[in-house]
């Protein structure tokens, strides 16, 4: 078997082996017999670098400690950044993976600590693992103060008492993540007055982590941020960092307020990448699923010693294709079975620590990660990259597919398509993907329900006033005077004062997810350890007993769950499949906002479990349906509806066709298309479909965000509706299947059989859609 690895041998000249390494990767897949799953190839060439000079030199000290690191030149990109910071100007540095943009804030911040030494900066990074491996990077440049007057450190949820309070007295840079700065920092900022009344640079990097319910929480815990550095004095300049989107700029200035001068035009080079979309083998029956597809690919890398990173949707899905491929290499290949490792949020610190430490020294040569892989954590030297669906975004692809041949090494992606219409788009449309703009980043600072919890910790670190205003707009003085009346708040020298003894606001209110409750997944058997945490909305859903919870590849059956302790346990069970909840949704529009196509407004949503199915492991094939009856919780949320016209029903009527069938089919397809266009995932995106509505009094289509109060993606949605119908008929009318499938209008959310979907009324439903949209059929 062809052995990938070999060809990076240092007698093989470098241009050389670019030629002929497009050859030698269809060999690999030849040999291994899978090259008929590649359905659409990309070679991008290898850049080369430009350099820029600095308007004033570095600091003596500094080009010394750059010289012992081999780095005398700086990118393009890295000079307009330091020159920028230099001006004091607030700068977004948006440019692709691995180009350096730690180096464009870290020496300027450096050196103006060397000029003054009481100057702080505080660097705010979106997970601990990408703090701790900043604080890393930070060490060299201990050498260019000769008095010890340069102290770094990470400040965040495992950083002992002890330390905690060295670092608040004595720290030039303080390294933390947003739930620290929210829950820790700013609730307990008169312990930090002396950082505060010194503190000049704020970084913010990995910028395009903060959108949808994240970032609009980072938007609120900026603005208290900012609210307290007046209190100080203080008007630090902003430095954000971001990969590749369209509004940079844009989002920079929402997150914080502020005007920003970008810099994007990067100056760092980069290795040849070959990208590979590839599609499932198409046996008789199902055929493979998109996780066995994976495994096997695994399994060939790993076998030909090529180290690889597979990047997944779900922490589900992780665990699966890592134990798949463990199973498999136990055979012949039994010594590489320890060698890949799965790697997700919800492990506890200690374990995701070991494993980066393997990563970076080359012992494990593959893992399985979801997206928490995705920025910024160094992972060494990777030279493949399996994406198992596409991520729902240009710029997350981009993102997976810069964690490998970084700089000047060769690498391969390899994309495996799923069968939904989203991936399904990209399959057949490949040079759409790489001709496609970046997306936006959406974050609504208006959603009642985050800026009402933020008000609450606001107000609990600082009185408010009416100049408050200016932080949290509209959204204060309903705020004030719902919670004076409440005596919540009371009235003092002219400001609002915090007014609930032994209440901590911020401890309550999390940052990542629209739900207050964190659970611990404890097992039950032994050594009886706590297996990780969740956020979940509606958690009994996914955790009610006898449902399966999958970790580091093993099945756990759930014994019970403690709303009390807000605990969860489980205990070991090889059962061979996992579970998944069936949802049945109903929606009711409180507000709407009309015009003669699409409905925007705001709607209430009640969801209820109604069953759940057990789905095997190794094929994804379903087994069996268990009923349940579990009532979720009632939450209120923004979305768009349309419903069929008398003349698409006369239509569907006169062809003998069943209206709901067809109307799950374009409902399905829809929401499905909906990520295509706008920067989220397809679970972000609900959907609620109703033969006979009695708010609408017609078969009508609901499309919402499954995040209370909204958080914008559907109504950008509505925005694109004529764009995304004519999308979505164009790809159910290419799909090759007669009556519909997961391919084009079939959804696996759905609680409904797929023999009830119908796919000749969805192309109608569709046609007759773009048709009343005043849209030219092609």
């Amino acid at each position: 078997m062809l052995m990938l690895r070999s060809l990076k041998l240092s007698t093989l000249n470098y241009r050389v082996y670019n030629m002929f390494y497009h050859d030698l990767l269809m060999n690999f897949f030849q040999e291994i017999g899978e090259e008929k799953g590649i359905v659409f190839q990309k070679n991008l060439p290898a850049i080369e670098p430009v350099y820029g000079e600095l308007k004033n030199p570095l600091h003596w000290r500094l080009e010394e400690i750059l010289k012992k690191g081999n780095l005398t030149h700086f990118y393009n990109h890295q000079v307009d950044a330091i020159n920028a910071i230099r001006e004091g100007k607030h700068i977004v540095i948006s440019t692709r993976t691995a180009s350096g943009k730690s180096l464009c804030y870290n020496l300027p911040v450096i050196e103006s600590i060397m000029n003054n030494t009481s100057n702080k900066a505080l660097y705010i990074f979106p997970s601990k693992a990408l703090a701790q491996n900043q604080s890393g990077r930070l060490e060299k440049y201990n050498y260019a103060f000769y008095y010890g007057d340069f102290n770094y450190g990470i400040y965040d949820g495992d950083t002992p008492r002890e330390i905690r309070r060295k670092l608040r007295k004595y720290a030039s840079i303080i390294i933390t993540t947003p739930d620290m700065l929210h829950l820790g920092i700013l609730p307990n900022h008169e312990k930090w007055k002396h950082f505060f009344q010194n503190l000049k640079f704020i970084v913010i990097d990995e910028l395009h982590t903060y959108r949808g319910i994240f970032g609009t929480n980072m938007a609120h815990v900026l603005r208290r941020f900012r609210r307290i550095c007046h209190h100080y004095g203080s008007n630090p300049q902003f430095i954000c960092c971001s990969a590749t989107i369209a509004n940079p700029v844009e989002l920079a200035k929402k997150l914080t307020m502020l005007d920003f001068d970008l810099i994007g035009e990067s100056g760092a080079p980069s290795g040849e990448k070959t990208f590979l979309f590839w599609e499932p083998a198409q046996e008789e029956g199902p055929g493979r699923s998109i996780n066995t597809e994976a495994s096997l690919l695994l399994y060939h890398l790993i076998s030909s010693n090529v180290r690889t990173i597979v990047f997944t949707r779900t922490r589900v899905q992780s665990e699966i294709i890592m134990k798949t491929t463990q199973d498999l290499l136990s055979g012949s290949h039994s010594s590489l079975v320890d060698r890949i490792t799965s790697y997700r949020a919800g492990y506890v610190p200690e374990f995701r620590r070991r494993i980066e430490r393997k990563l970076i020294s080359g012992e494990i040569l593959g893992v399985v990660s979801t997206s928490a892989l995705e920025v910024g954590v160094d992972v060494g030297s990777l030279d493949a990259c399996v994406i198992v669906g596409f991520p729902g975004s240009i710029m997350s692809v981009w993102q997976e597919a810069g964690r490998v041949g970084r700089r000047t090494g060769s690498s391969i992606v390899v994309i495996i398509s799923s069968n939904s219409p989203h991936d399904q788009y990209y399959l057949h449309n490949g040079n759409d993907f790489f001709n496609s703009t970046y997306e936006t980043c959406i974050i609504d600072t208006d959603n009642p329900y985050i800026a009402d919890g933020h008000l609450r910790c606001a107000s609990y670190e600082l009185p408010l006033s009416e100049k408050d205003e200016y932080y949290f707009g509209s959204s204060l003085l309903p705020f004030i005077r719902a919670y004076s009346e409440k005596n919540y708040l009371f009235y003092k020298d002219h400001k609002f004062h915090w007014n609930i003894d032994n209440y901590y606001p911020a401890e309550n209110f999390h940052l990542r997810s629209s739900s207050d409750e964190n659970y611990e997944i404890v097992n039950n058997s032994p050594p009886c350890n706590t297996l990780g945490y969740i956020y979940k909305r509606n958690v009994s859903f996914y955790f009610h007993p006898h449902a399966i919870y999958i970790h580091q590849g093993e099945t756990f059956r759930v014994l019970e769950m403690d709303e009390r302790k807000k605990k969860i346990y489980v205990v070991a069970d090889e059962v061979g499949y996992y579970t998944k909840p069936q949802i049945i949704t109903e929606v009711s529009p409180i507000k709407e906002n009309s015009s003669e196509e699409i409905h925007t407004g705001k709607l209430r949503i009640k969801e209820t479990c109604t069953s759940y199915r057990q789905i095997e492991l190794l094929t994804g094939m379903y087994l069996k349906t268990i009923p349940l009856n579990l009532e979720g919780s009632v939450m209120e949320t923004t979305g768009f509806w349309f419903t069929l016209s008398d003349s698409i029903q006369k239509t569907l009527r006169n062809a003998g066709l069943e209206i709901s069938g067809g109307l799950h089919g374009t409902g399905h397809i829809i929401s499905l298309i909906i990520p295509v266009f706008t920067l989220c995932d397809t679970g972000d995106i609900g959907t609620a479909i109703n033969p006979f509505h009695p708010a609408t009094g017609k078969p009508t289509v609901f499309i919402y965000d499954k995040y209370p109060g909204g958080i914008g993606y559907a109504l950008k949605g509505a925005g694109l509706f004529p764009i995304i119908v004519s999308q979505a008929f164009d790809l159910v009318m290419r799909c090759k299947c007669e009556n519909g499938c997961f391919k084009c209008i079939y959804s696996s959310a759905s609680p409904y059989p797929e023999n009830y979907l119908n796919k000749t009324a969805t192309l109608f439903i569709l046609e007759g859609l773009k048709k009343n949209l005043k849209m030219t059929v092609k």
